[in-house]
Order: C-alpha cells, then structure tokens, then sequence
C-alpha cells in the first residue's frame, strides 16, 4: 500500500521538482546502485554506499527538497526511492519513445 502512496506523491510532487537532465542523471545512478545492492529494503538509517544513506546519497530525491508541501519529510527509505526510480524510468524512457529527448541524453541513459 505504501507504494502507491509513493507513486502518488511523486505523479502530484516529485516529477515537477527535477529537469529532464536530473531525471535522467538520477535514474543512472539509481540502476548504477540497483546493481550493487537491493536498496529497496532499507530504512532511513541503513547504511548503503560508501558510509551514506539514501538520504546522502541522493538529495535531490528528498520530498522536502521537491515540493512545500512535504517539508516534513525529510529522509529517504528503499521503499520510496524504489517507487521513485520506476517512475522517472517510466518517464525518462516514455520520452525516449516520443522522441523528445536529446542525443546526448540518450547517450547518457546508455549505461
């Protein structure tokens, strides 16, 4: 249930709070991480990468750096940084089949 929460947040929130160049940097090195480890379990304080949280690790992808409205949520879990990452992917290649994104952005989707 709590994923669809997620999705939500982003869908009304999160996707407005990133450029296309943030999304598409975002998503590399979130499938770079997918590789890595199942981040998609930890919690808040898990350690992940290199002594950092997910919190550290991708500031950007925080609520309360994405929108007023959640400024009360300032940490990240596996779980909402999973929902995260299927949704800018949706998005980012959702452009890629409609042609709206740059060569060079392309490029850099090609991990």
């Amino acid at each position: 249930m709590a994923v669809f929460w997620y999705r939500l947040f982003w869908r009304e929130c999160g996707t407005y709070g990133l450029t296309v160049d943030q999304k598409i940097d975002v998503l590399v090195r979130l499938s770079k991480l997918s590789l890595k480890c199942a981040y998609w379990t930890a919690d808040e304080h898990t350690v992940i990468e290199d002594g950092k949280t997910l919190s550290e690790l991708f500031p950007e992808l925080i609520p309360a750096n994405l929108c007023k409205k959640h400024m009360h949520l300032n940490k990240l879990t596996g779980l909402l940084v999973y929902a995260m990452h299927t949704e800018i992917a949706d998005e980012i290649f959702s452009l890629a089949r409609e042609g709206k994104l740059t060569e060079e952005q392309v490029r850099k989707l090609a991990i």
